[in-house]
């Protein structure tokens, strides 16, 4: 069988970065919603634009609604180690310091400040 990763249905623009969304998503063990805001800011410069800034920040909406049913213990890693990996991707992956921050802040549930970012995002897209 072939690496998954090396085959992607429907474009190329996972198989040309050197850190795949789904791979910081199974390191980080992210759930539905941070796992879609990953992707979407990951790969909005080579797929949709605006429309994907758009949708991770329906994520991070989806979210704070259904944060009341997460588990408060949770498996969440500590926010250093989260830190590092994040950086280690947006290094990898040429992410610009919002998209960078974006993530991070999905990734420590801080989704306010993921929106605020990514609405920055978008205001440069009007531009």
């Amino acid at each position: 069988m072939s690496n998954a990763l090396e085959h992607q249905v429907g474009g190329d623009h996972y198989k040309k970065l050197a850190i795949q969304p789904v791979e910081l998503i199974v390191n980080l063990h992210l759930d539905y919603f941070d796992g879609n805001i990953v992707k979407y800011v990951t790969r909005h410069r080579f797929k949709n634009g605006k429309e994907d800034i758009k949708k991770a920040i329906h994520y991070c909406e989806l979210a704070i609604y259904y944060s009341k049913y997460k588990n408060p213990i949770g498996t969440k890693f500590s926010f250093t180690t989260t830190a590092k990996l994040v950086d280690k991707y947006a290094e990898k992956n040429y992410l610009t310091l919002q998209e960078r921050n974006a993530i991070y802040y999905a990734c420590t549930d801080s989704y306010k400040l993921a929106i605020e970012t990514l609405n920055k995002i978008i205001k440069e897209y009007e531009q």
